[in-house]
C-alpha cells in the first residue's frame, strides 16, 4: 500500500510557523506528533492539534483549522504509522540544506519525540527489554547532545554517510518503540478489560 497523504513541504511549513512566530520547528513538531501517536492508547487528532497549537505558542487568535500544513503533517504521520508496511520518514530539511541545520532539526525531532512520549503518559514499564532501553537511551542522548558535539562527530569526509545512517537508525528506533508500545498498550487494555 502506498501513502496517499504526503508530508507538507518542509520549507513551506517552516515559513508558515515563522510567520506565526511559533517557537517550534517542523522537525520538533513531527517528533511530538510521532511520540504522541506511539504512546497513545486512543487517537484524538483534534486534541493533538489543540495541543500543538498551544506548544507553538502562537497568537491566541490563531485557530486550529487555520493550520492546514500542520493538519497535513499530522494526517500523513498517522497514515505512515498506521500502515506498518510503510517506513516512517523522519521529517527533516532537504538533504541540500546545510549540515548544521539538518543536525539541529534531527536533535529537535528527538527532543519532540521524547516529549510526545512523555505527554502521552505512557509511563516507563514498557522499557523492560535491553534492546528497547538502548534505543530509548540513544534517542535521549541525541536529544541532549550539544549541537557542537553532534557536528564535530560528523565533521569528516563521511559526514553525509554518517548523517544518513543516524537518520536511518532513528527510523528503525521509532518503529521499534511504536511496535513495543502498541503491544504494551494492547496488553494493558486487555488486562483492564478482564
Amino acid at each position: 500500500m502506498s501513502s496517499t497523504v504526503q508530508y507538507p513541504d518542509y520549507d513551506s511549513l517552516q515559513n508558515d510557523l515563522a510567520t506565526r512566530q511559533a517557537v517550534i520547528c517542523p522537525s520538533e513538531m513531527h517528533g511530538i506528533i510521532t511520540g504522541l501517536i506511539a504512546g497513545s492508547r486512543q487517537y484524538n487528532v483534534d486534541a493533538w492539534l489543540a495541543f500543538l497549537l498551544q506548544e507553538m505558542d502562537v497568537d491566541e487568535k490563531t485557530q486550529v483549522d487555520e493550520l492546514l500544513l500542520v493538519h497535513q503533517l499530522v494526517n500523513a504521520t498517522l497514515e505512515y504509522i498506521g500502515d506498518m508496511a510503510l517506513e516512517l520518514p523522519i521529517y527533516l530539511p532537504e538533504d541540500s540544506a546545510p549540515m548544521k541545520m539538518r543536525m539541529q532539526a534531527l536533535s529537535a525531532w528527538c527532543q519532540g519525540y521524547l516529549y510526545g512520549l512523555g505527554v502521552s503518559q505512557v509511563g516507563d514499564a514498557w522499557l523492560e527489554g535491553k534492546q528497547i532501553q538502548e534505543v530509548f537511551e540513544d534517542i535521549t542522548a541525541i536529544a541532549r547532545e550539544p549541537l557542537e558535539v553532534l557536528e564535530s562527530a560528523l565533521e569528516n569526509e563521511d559526514t553525509e554517510k554518517d548523517y544518513f545512517e543516524l537518520v536511518e537508525y532513528l527510523k528503525v528506533a521509532a518503529a521499534l518503540i511504536f511496535a513495543t508500545l502498541y503491544d504494551y498498550n494492547q496488553e494493558d487494555v486487555a488486562v483492564s478489560v478482564q
